[in-house]
């Protein structure tokens, strides 16, 4: 009646990389192109040649109690411990995250003393996530079955979000000008990189540059896991289930963008002693909900054929998408219009479809032999799938000093009726711009 279980578990993640690449300048208008005054500038430096690891320990106590002949009960509690990332240079050029100590005020961008290369974030030692369930058969024939539990599951920092800062402590691992500070510095188009570099080397004055920001209290990401489920036996060929799930997300990465910490009207930088970091500011500030209605029917007809049929409708969202990966492959990076107030763009989880609709059939075709050519003509099944589903989120910008800017909503319907015939989606007189500054285009 008791079965218990327990386990250790330790993992390492590791990668090595380098990644030398070119300026690229962008313009707003022909004018500016003819003129070269560009827009923007992003240079990726060259990521130092290193080696990179993160360790993760976990271990676990679960028990499956059986209460009675149709009462099960899962009881367990997991613990994870998840140290420092690591990075190690492999050539004679150094490589490291330089990461300082928080704010006084974010808003003033007061980041205080640079913290040990080998300790950029604390370690997060000790978290301990309960899980408990149960499967409840109401009736002696066993046709109907509740299941339902509650968890919390931790899961350890990727590798990549925090890899992808390791830079030269010179000159960072990105360079980023906005219109203003490229004008201030005469940079423009036919620069080549190493001149950029060289420019900005003798800027730092031997400080080292800050291209990524990281809390040094960032946390591991955890889900709360929930969900209650019935099914329900149809007269022995028919199967039918529905089920409630739901996700709270905690302490998920938050990459808020450096380049928009600026002053939109003038282009002035809070703290300019800071530089001009490119990079991101990492929190564990974002949280994410998601809540999903699932239902299915099964049909066997024969002992050979059988059909299902599944429907889940969905809804969640988040600051960033809901996502644990790094800002360099999750575009939902973007949605953050404004550094300081990340949260006012709360927006729908990453490739979101609110309805999903799943069919599927299996047939296993009969042997019409015996013998060793049964083996060879029986046994096989034809088994196919179809899904469909609804529209993901789709985003609407407008051109700004800022990627990503979103105009006004001022319309009740955005879509044009006859899209389909005339190839135009959108109805812009359904959005109002929002006004720029003319010295930031921000």
């Amino acid at each position: 009646s008791h079965p218990f279980k327990a386990g250790f578990r330790w993992a390492r993640e590791a990668g090595s990389k380098t990644n030398p690449q070119n300026p690229a300048f962008s313009f707003l208008t022909i004018p500016d192109l003819l003129a070269n005054r560009p827009n923007s500038m992003g240079l990726q430096t060259g990521q130092p040649s290193h080696d990179a690891h993160m360790d993760n320990f976990g271990g676990f106590l679960q028990d499956d109690w059986r209460l009675t002949n149709r009462l099960m009960l899962n009881l367990g509690v997991r613990f994870d411990f998840y140290p420092t990332f690591q990075v190690e240079a492999t050539s004679d050029r150094p490589a490291e995250i330089v990461n300082l100590e928080s704010p006084t005020d974010l808003r003033l961008m007061d980041f205080g003393a640079p913290r040990p290369a080998d300790r950029i974030y604390n370690p997060d030692w000790f978290n301990i996530g309960p899980r408990a369930g149960f499967a409840w058969t109401l009736d002696e024939r066993g046709d109907t079955v509740v299941r339902g539990g509650a968890g919390v599951l931790f899961s350890p920092l990727m590798l990549a979000l925090l890899q992808n800062n390791v830079a030269d402590p010179e000159i960072g691992a990105a360079i980023n000008f906005n219109r203003t500070e490229l004008a201030a510095r005469g940079i423009g188009w036919g620069d080549y990189a190493f001149e950029i570099q060289d420019s900005v080397r003798a800027e730092r004055a031997g400080r080292k540059a800050v291209f990524s920001l990281i809390d040094p209290d960032l946390r591991a990401p955890y889900t709360v896991q929930s969900m209650l489920n019935v099914q329900r036996s149809l007269g022995g060929a028919w199967m039918a289930e529905l089920g409630y799930l739901r996700t709270d997300g905690r302490n998920f990465p938050l990459s808020r963008p450096l380049v928009q910490a600026f002053d939109r009207q003038t282009g002035v930088r809070p703290n300019p002693a800071l530089g001009a970091p490119s990079g991101v500011y990492i929190t564990s500030e974002q949280t994410m909900v998601y809540n999903a209605m699932q239902s299915s029917v099964r049909r066997r007809f024969a002992d050979d054929y059988g059909l299902a049929f599944h429907y889940t409708y969905s809804r969640g969202y988040a600051e960033q998408g809901g996502s644990l990966a790094s800002n360099f492959v999750n575009s939902d990076y973007f949605v953050t219009q404004d550094f300081f107030d990340p949260f006012h763009d709360r927006n729908p989880l990453s490739q979101e479809a609110r309805h999903r609709i799943s069919v599927d059939g299996l047939y296993q075709i009969p042997s019409f032999t015996e013998g060793w050519l049964s083996h060879v003509l029986g046994g096989w099944q034809i088994s196919g799938v179809v899904q469909a589903r609804s529209g993901v989120p789709l985003r609407v910008t407008q051109p700004s000093g800022i990627s990503q800017s979103r105009p006004d909503l001022i319309g009740d319907n955005p879509v044009l009726d006859h899209y389909r015939d005339t190839l135009m989606y959108l109805d812009r007189s359904q959005f109002a711009l929002v006004p720029t500054s003319p010295i930031t285009n921000a």
